[in-house]
């Protein structure tokens, strides 16, 4: 073989990258940096928010992949999404996944063309899920008692005032609390590293 023709054979080589499913991407240092995708992901409760602008602000056709791992290596496509019709103005797109895995999510955002060509990709971005237990906090009826549901084994709570001024520790015995001193009002309840609980107590 050539000199000249091995050099082109990894010259082409080197300018693609493969993913887990066989299909050609374009490598990032190939792509102009104005086209990648502007890409971010926010975990709320029990989703994560994936926002994204468009790479190419007028392009009426084609859409967006969004792909999913759980390991960086094998990736499936979690959602399309068409390009806006071009009497929409804005080039901000967004996506929720509800059905997070344990541990680490990851995510990136393919643009295809009509032809389903990939023109631009996104970086990826990873969301570690710990699948919080959801706290909930009742007040018995006709009582100064509240129930706490959702954890267990909790010895004591922190209470603050709708203002953030801490109102004290209080115990917890058998899943209650005793809040006989607490005025008719709003509070933040908060356990452990759980989020915060609003409490809107009655006399």
């Amino acid at each position: 073989m050539k000199a000249s023709t091995l050099f082109l054979l990894v010259s082409l080589l080197s300018n693609c990258q493969s993913n887990n499913n066989n299909a050609f991407i374009p490598n990032q240092d190939l792509i102009d940096s104005n086209l990648l995708l502007e890409f971010t992901a926010t975990l709320n409760q029990n989703h994560v928010l994936l926002e994204w602008k468009s790479a190419f602000q007028q392009r009426k056709e084609g859409g967006f992949e969004v792909q999913k791992s759980i390991d960086k290596v094998t990736w499936k496509k979690s959602k399309w999404i068409k390009v806006y019709e071009p009497s929409i103005k804005t080039n901000g797109y967004t996506a929720i996944d509800k059905s997070l895995t344990l541990g680490w999510n990851h995510y990136r955002i393919l643009q295809k063309d009509e032809t389903d060509k990939i023109i631009a990709q996104s970086d990826i971005q990873s969301i570690e899920y710990l699948d919080k237990p959801k706290l909930e906090i009742t007040q018995i009826q006709n009582t100064k008692t509240v129930l706490i549901k959702g954890v267990s084994n909790i010895e004591s709570v922190i209470i603050s005032d709708a203002d953030a001024q801490v109102v004290g520790v209080f115990d917890v015995v058998d899943n209650k609390l005793d809040l006989a001193i607490l005025k008719a009002g709003s509070y933040y309840v908060f356990i452990a590293d759980l989020t915060p609980v609003i409490l809107i107590f009655e006399d």
